[in-house]
């Protein structure tokens, strides 16, 4: 996104109260980062996919937080 990261995005969902399911497409985020930002009550996220993904990928992560709603 040209003027605000995905990461600071999550972040003023979250503190706006906006409820929202959010998947976060990276590839640099690694498995301490994915435990770091889980644990920010600011911060977190309802899946992750890796980029590059396969379609089947994206499915699954976009349907795993519709499951629990």
């Amino acid at each position: 996104m040209p003027r605000v990261s995905s990461l600071a995005l999550v972040r003023r969902i979250r503190v706006a109260n906006i409820t929202l399911p959010v998947i976060v497409a990276s590839e640099r985020l690694d498995a301490a980062d994915v435990v770091k930002l889980k644990r920010d009550p600011w911060s977190w996220f309802d899946a992750l996919v890796r980029k590059p993904f396969t379609t089947s990928e994206l499915l699954a992560a976009v349907q795993c937080p519709l499951a629990t709603e």
